[in-house]
């Protein structure tokens, strides 16, 4: 996948993340505990996965850079 297609793919997912943290913690304080959590869950599993997939490609990034030199 090119770069500029994989950054739209990230920011989504980032945003995803985003509102159901927002919305988790809404919930949370109204006392919706189990779609409260569920929604935290969701929020820590894009951030994390988000996380790691842009510090995977930065080092690819990296490497074929080093490669072309």
């Amino acid at each position: 996948m090119e770069q500029s297609k994989k950054a739209i793919v990230y920011k989504y997912m980032f945003l995803v993340s985003t509102v159901s943290g927002a919305v988790g913690v809404y919930f949370l304080h109204k006392q919706l505990i189990v779609l409260g959590w569920v929604l935290v869950c969701i929020w820590v599993v894009f951030a994390v996965l988000v996380r790691i997939l842009i510090m995977r490609d930065k080092k690819l990034i990296k490497v074929k850079s080093r490669e072309e030199m």
